[in-house]
């Protein structure tokens, strides 16, 4: 059972490619989203969280699931859902393979103590949540390795990333958010609020004082409190330099990385697209059924970590090299008339155009699709044709038929 935090996450940051999973989070707006049904947990585990941990640990070394996440249900069936993804016997086995690991404060000794702390926390506030106490969720959550945040530094980055948001929305949050006293009282309520060493940014006293004020209307202060939670659920990344934030739709705060990578790039649905450029349909089912156990020994295969290497590498090369130094017209003229695998190549052009507006923001035109889509797609057929990438699909595609098997 794990009950220290020692190593600092951007310790292991340079060692290891780590993703922020804030999904499950209680900022989450899907989490908000009206009553759930009876098929509502199970949908998310089968659909969303499940899918995602599978495809995110074929990529990532680690998945960091917060614990504060964890432990803060916001109703009912969020508290079974967590339950369910604590205990559930794929998950314990990420935990156990360190795959799944989680943060606890550096002011703190480790995992029990920071439970204990952030439970009186949530225990004393005003926030109405009743934070999850089942001994075996808790255990599920000892189990884990935790390594130590600068909740300091984080509260900081948190605090300037929201102060910077809310002054280029300034004219847009509504008329009344117009004067200078206004603006200042705003400003300065923020930099209270991250100047904490025990949260990130404290919601709490924020979200209190701004409804007492009588400087904004009541859609302001709707509108700031959005803004508010938006960063504050990706804020994992903040302060923590290397951990990656994973988003799932262009609808996020947040849509480029520090690194000026698209954070979208980095999601499970764009990776679940590369490999259909190699997978079948069917193949891509069988993996999404895939026991957790089955995902463990794909990583333990040699092939596994160069491949994550060149994955990652190839999006940072999409991101800043685009098509250059490629011979284009050569190659382009290779997939046009069938000389390099045809249906391939037509994968790799549907999947690279499909990230066209991660890149541009612009519509797709012919005269786009030459200049940026097509010296892409040269650049990824390169990489599907290295030995590091041919290897790991055929580990893949092994282990998908076993299963099936």
């Amino acid at each position: 059972m794990s009950i220290r935090a020692k190593k600092p996450i951007y310790e292991l940051h340079s060692e290891k490619k780590i993703v922020y999973y804030p999904e499950i989070g209680y900022l989450n707006p899907h989490l908000w989203q009206g009553p759930k049904p009876a098929s509502w947990v199970n949908k998310q585990l089968k659909t969303r969280h499940f899918p995602n941990l599978k495809l995110l640990a074929l990529y990532f070394h680690h998945i960091l699931l917060p614990t504060s996440h964890l432990l803060t249900p916001v109703s009912y069936p969020d508290k079974v859902l967590k339950r369910k993804i604590l205990t559930h016997p794929g998950v314990k086995h990420l935990i156990e393979r360190n795959i799944i690991i989680s943060t606890s404060w550096k002011q703190v000794s480790g995992g029990r103590e920071y439970i204990e702390r952030y439970t009186q926390f949530l225990t004393n506030s005003q926030w109405g949540f009743d934070p999850l106490s089942d001994e075996d969720c808790l255990k599920g959550i000892l189990n884990m390795n935790f390594y130590s945040r600068d909740v300091t530094k984080q509260s900081q980055y948190t605090g300037k990333e929201i102060q910077d948001t809310l002054r280029k929305r300034k004219t847009t949050l509504t008329t009344s958010l117009v004067g200078e006293k206004e603006y200042s009282f705003l400003m300065d309520l923020i930099k209270e609020s991250s100047q904490r060493d025990d949260v990130p940014f404290a919601h709490e006293p924020f979200f209190y004082n701004l409804q007492l004020s009588d400087n904004f209307s009541k859609v302001t202060k709707k509108n700031i409190i959005t803004i508010t939670n938006e960063i504050y659920f990706k804020s994992g990344e903040l302060g923590n330099p290397g951990v990656i934030v994973y988003q799932d739709s262009t609808g996020g705060m947040r849509e480029s990385l520090p690194t000026g990578i698209p954070a979208l790039l980095y999601s499970p649905k764009v990776f679940r697209e590369f490999l259909s450029i190699f997978l079948s349909k069917d193949e891509l089912y069988m993996l999404k059924s895939l026991p957790f156990c089955q995902i463990s020994e794909i990583r333990s295969k040699s092939s596994w970590e160069p491949f994550l290497e060149r994955y990652h590498r190839l999006l940072m090369r999409m991101t800043f090299e685009g098509g250059s130094e490629l011979d284009t017209q050569a190659d382009l003229g290779g997939i046009m008339k069938g000389k390099i695998d045809n249906i391939r190549g037509k994968n790799i052009l549907n999947w690279v155009t499909g990230l066209l507006p991660l890149f541009t923001g612009n519509p797709i035109t012919r005269s786009l699709i030459e200049s940026f889509v097509e010296p892409l797609a040269i650049k990824v057929i390169q990489y599907s044709k290295e030995h590091s990438v041919q290897s790991f699909i055929h580990d893949l595609k092994k282990e998908i038929y076993k299963h099936r098997g």
